[in-house]
């Protein structure tokens, strides 16, 4: 999970979620009629945040 975020690229480059086939999947299942496409997007932009924190997300990097 830690290898991707929404929109890719960074310091890690990451690859885009954006991009895929499921992003769009996801986006249209939950889209119409219950939230607009920027709640989704920001509700996955979310969880790719937190994902280093969760069971097997890869851990956060120790900064010095």
């Amino acid at each position: 999970m830690t290898k991707f975020n929404l929109k890719g690229g960074g310091p890690c480059r990451k690859k885009a979620f954006e991009n895929t086939f499921l992003f769009s999947v996801i986006t249209e299942a939950i889209r119409f009629p219950h939230a607009t496409e920027l709640d989704v997007r920001n509700a996955i932009g979310d969880h790719f945040k937190q994902a280093p924190g969760r069971a097997w997300g890869g851990g956060y990097k120790n900064k010095i």
